[in-house]
């Protein structure tokens, strides 16, 4: 999950669309193959398919009782591999408490 994280970190970090290709290319070939096909589900932005209306409903207070429970579990990677912007964030967070 980290690696993950780290590889949409740097997809948003460029705007260059060759350069994301890559970036994917790189992630693609690192993981196992299974690793790979979760991956494209969710780098696509669609893990339901098209004709069903599914949203994730993972919200704002999901993600900070995640947060605190990994905290509490001494998680602290695992809060980092939520998102790549946002785990950071809670880290820095976190080291302060």
């Amino acid at each position: 999950m980290l690696l993950f994280s780290e590889t949409a970190d740097r997809i948003a970090s460029t705007t260059k669309k060759r350069e994301k290709t890559a970036i994917l290319a790189e992630y693609f070939s690192s993981v196992p193959h299974q690793d790979a096909a979760t991956g494209a589900v969710f780098f696509s932005g669609r893990p339901f398919p098209a004709w069903e209306e599914a949203t994730l409903q993972v919200g704002g207070s999901i993600l900070w009782r995640i947060v605190a429970e990994l905290s509490r579990r001494g998680g602290r990677r695992a809060v980092v591999a939520l998102s790549a912007a946002a785990g950071m964030g809670v880290a820095t967070l976190i080291e302060r408490i």
